[in-house]
Parts: C-alpha cells; structure tokens; sequence
C-alpha cells in the first residue's frame, strides 16, 4: 500500500473515534512510525509502506480505538512548540498549561528573574520551556516520583539543559535552602472522590500522583503556601495553575501565608485557571 492511500485509510478509521482530530492523529502516527519529517511526509506520499510498517500502524490504531491517548502510545507530547518524552509517572501535558508558561515569560521579564523553582515537576515540560527561552536562567525542578525525575531529566538531557537545571525528588520543596525569583507548580487539584468521574483517558493513563490533591482538591497549594515563605526571594512572585472553581479558596489559603493575590488569568474557555502571587 502506498502512503497516500494508507494517510486516507487511517483517517477514516479514526475519523469514526476522534472526528476532530482524525487527520492531526493520522499523519502524527505515520510520521512517527515512518520516523519521517512534515516536508517529507508530502514529498514521500507515493511511497510503498511495507507489510512490517503496516502491522505497527494497526496496533496503534487498536490501541487509540481502544481509548489509549496518542500521546502513551508514542511516549511523546508536543508541548509549547517542543516535543517531550512521558512515561507512565508523569501527567500528560495540557494545552492549558502553556498559558501558565506565557504568564511565567512576562513575569521573569518584568521581574528580571535569575531563577525558578517549579514544584511537581512532572515531565520537566513548564521549566525546559522557560530555561530554554531564558537561558540565563537557572532552574530547579522537584518531584515527588523518582520515576518522574527520571523522565525530566531525559528531557533536560535532550535539549541539553543539564548546566541549566537541577532536578530533585522532594516534596514541595521540605528540605531546600535556596530562594527563587519565580516559584512555579501545576499541582494535583482533583478532589479524591472525583477522580473517579474523570474521562477514561485520564484516570487510566495520567498517574493518580498528579492528579489527586486530596479530599478538597486544595492540599497541594496548602503545602505550597506553608513552604513558599521560604523559596521565595524579596521581589519574587509565585504562579499555580488551578481548578476552575478554586480561585477563592486558594487565594484565601495564600493570603494565610502572607501573599497577596496580584494576578487572575483564564484560559481558553473563559476559566479561572492562573493565579499569581506576591
């Protein structure tokens, strides 16, 4: 079978799962197993796939039809015009959050920032990002999961960002000394007993680690608020990427701690979804 007609093929077997989004996942899979760019997948379109390609497409295809998102299967996710790996341990990267980075990139200009702490670092996707636009900057990442450490250190090993950054297993930064300009977390803010009415997609493939933020959703930015005292510097500011019904509560839990709320920012649908502190 040619490319051409395989292209055509796959998209109308996934057009029947996923209509929106059948001709991006058709091309992202062939470009992916064929290990092929964009301008040659146009400039190959008249080639022959072999019989061993064509099995390896058919078992993603299963897989997708089967409610796995493409992101597990190929172990990747574009994030912020950059591809990064994931494995099982970390969360996969939201659209969402790239509005957290864009916020980040105002605030380290305004501020003139050195340094950033991202806590609940996952895959390393918020903080790559931003070390990579500000290379000056140097940046600590921590996580909870070993395994998840793991995972953003090969990202940070890809992009070759290891003089950059330091990453850590630690819990929302208990035993770190040092004080940052920008403190930064997408944490867990699922309450326990909704994560199980979350799509299939994301209770079964996303760890529940990055998930569950507790019986109230709100442990997570508790424990940030009672530890940011202590990473944050003189001038510096704290940005969390929140539920879209938290906003009060959490600004409440800040303002406990001494912060005050400076910043609401939504996201796509007109949500709450950014805070930032001072």
């Amino acid at each position: 079978m040619r490319l051409y007609a395989l292209h055509k093929s796959l998209k109308r077997e996934l057009r029947t799962y996923y209509p929106s989004s059948s001709e991006i996942e058709s091309r992202s899979i062939l470009k992916d197993i064929l290990n092929i760019s964009d301008k040659d997948f146009l400039i190959k379109y008249d080639l022959e796939v072999n019989e061993c390609i064509l099995e390896k497409i058919s078992d993603v295809l299963l897989r997708r039809k089967n409610g796995e998102p493409l992101s597990r299967i190929q172990e990747k996710k574009e994030f912020y015009e950059s591809d990064f790996k994931i494995n099982s341990s970390v969360l996969d990267p939201r659209p969402e959050t790239e509005i957290l980075v864009e916020t980040a990139i105002s605030l380290i200009n305004k501020i003139q920032a050195k340094s950033i702490l991202d806590l609940g670092t996952g895959s390393g996707c918020i903080l790559i990002s931003l070390i990579k636009l500000f290379p000056k900057l140097f940046g600590v990442g921590l996580d909870l999961s070993e395994e998840a450490i793991k995972n953003a250190k090969e990202n940070v090993s890809i992009n070759r960002l290891e003089d950059n950054i330091n990453l850590i297993a630690c819990n929302w930064g208990n035993s770190i000394e040092a004080k940052f300009d920008i403190l930064i977390s997408n944490p867990p803010y699922i309450k326990t007993n909704e994560i199980k009415n979350l799509p299939e997609s994301v209770k079964k493939y996303d760890p529940p680690l990055s998930l569950d933020g507790g019986y109230d959703g709100l442990q997570s930015y508790i424990n940030i608020a009672r530890n940011a005292q202590n990473l944050i510097s003189k001038n510096g500011k704290i940005l969390v990427e929140i539920g879209f019904d938290q906003a009060s509560k959490i600004e409440k839990i800040f303002y406990n701690e001494g912060f005050n709320l400076e910043k609401k920012i939504k996201d796509y649908n007109d949500l709450d979804r950014i805070l930032v502190f001072s």
